[in-house]
This record gives structure tokens, C-alpha cells and sequence, in this order.
């Protein structure tokens, strides 16, 4: 009775070692702590895809109201910061010879998502940059518009007259060369 004991734990340890080692295989290895390090294209892509795959998950989780205010405004600090890391990646995918994913060559500004919109202090700041960002009215356009707008100082200006001179004398110079080749054939 013992031995088929033996065997049965005996069975069961090689079992647990054997899915040991499959888990190790398995796992998913970590995105690198410095951007620098990654020197394979195929791997920068994944790591920039495996970012926006987090981004997404944790926009879908900052949609909800009721996980309360200091969760709220970690996550978005979070997903700011996976932003800023997605936007290294495509530099460097560029740096390796990749396409050109970037939206600006500078790195996002702090944005707020879903529920953070609703926060206390968040919802002054936002109408604040939005009155600062007001579009003008067409009459307050209108009263930009003067006199050097539609170039009538522009025989006053002397870097545009030198501009205006060198310009002339090239045309000159290639119509002169023009009728030169055309005398002698």
C-alpha cells in the first residue's frame, strides 16, 4: 500500500516540476526599464504595442466614477506617464530604421481621461485653459487685418529689397545665358 503511495507523489512532483518549467517558458518577459536597450526593431514595436494595450485597459477602467477619487487620479497620472513612454518608444522605433509614428517631436502634455474630467480642481482648470484657448470672432479677425497685411510696406523693408535684387539679377543672368546659347547655335 505504501508504494503506490510512492508512486502517486512521485507522479505528482514531476507533474508539478513539469508545469514549473512550462510556466517559466511561458512567461512573458519584462519591457526594459531603459528604451536604450532595446537594439531589435520587431521587439520595439511589441514593447510600443504592449503600451498602448495598457493605456487602453486602464482608460476603459478610469471610465468608472465609483472607484473613487484617489484611484481615479492615480490612474491618470499612470496613464500620463504610459503616454510619455509610448512616445520613447516610437522615437526609437525611428532611431532603428522603423516607420514614423510620431504625433510631435515633443513628448505629450498632462491630459486628463474619463472620470478624472470630473474631479474637484479639474473641472476649473479645464475651463480656464478653455476660456484662454476662446476662437476669435470673425469681426475680432477682421481688426487684425491692416495695411501690412496685404504687403503695402513692403518697398520699405530692406531685407526684402535685397532679397527682390539678388532674385532679379539671377533672372536676368539665366535669361542672358539663355540667348547667348540660342546665338550660337
Amino acid at each position: 500500500m505504501a508504494r503506490s503511495e510512492e508512486k502517486a507523489n512521485a507522479m505528482l512532483n514531476r507533474f508539478l516540476k513539469m508545469k514549473a518549467e512550462e510556466r517559466q517558458l511561458l512567461q512573458p518577459e519584462t519591457r526594459p526599464f531603459s528604451i536604450e536597450e532595446c537594439s531589435d526593431l520587431a521587439k520595439a514595436q511589441h514593447w510600443r504595442e504592449s503600451v498602448i494595450l495598457e493605456i487602453s485597459k486602464k482608460t476603459g477602467i478610469i471610465q468608472n466614477e465609483s472607484i473613487g477619487e484617489h484611484r481615479i487620479r492615480e490612474l491618470n497620472d499612470t496613464i500620463n506617464k504610459l503616454l510619455v513612454e509610448k512616445w520613447k518608444w516610437e522615437k526609437r522605433i525611428l532611431d532603428l530604421g522603423g516607420p514614423h509614428l510620431l504625433e510631435s517631436l515633443e513628448p505629450p502634455k498632462y491630459k486628463f481621461f474619463g472620470a478624472a474630467k470630473n474631479l474637484d480642481g479639474v473641472k476649473e482648470l479645464l475651463d480656464k485653459q478653455e476660456a484662454e484657448t476662446k476662437k476669435k470672432t470673425r469681426k475680432e479677425l477682421s481688426q487684425l487685418v491692416d495695411y501690412e497685411y496685404y504687403g503695402f510696406c513692403d518697398e520699405d523693408d530692406p531685407v526684402l529689397l535685397d532679397i527682390e535684387a539678388s532674385a532679379e539679377r539671377k533672372i536676368i543672368l539665366t535669361s542672358k545665358l539663355g540667348e547667348y546659347q540660342q546665338e550660337i547655335r
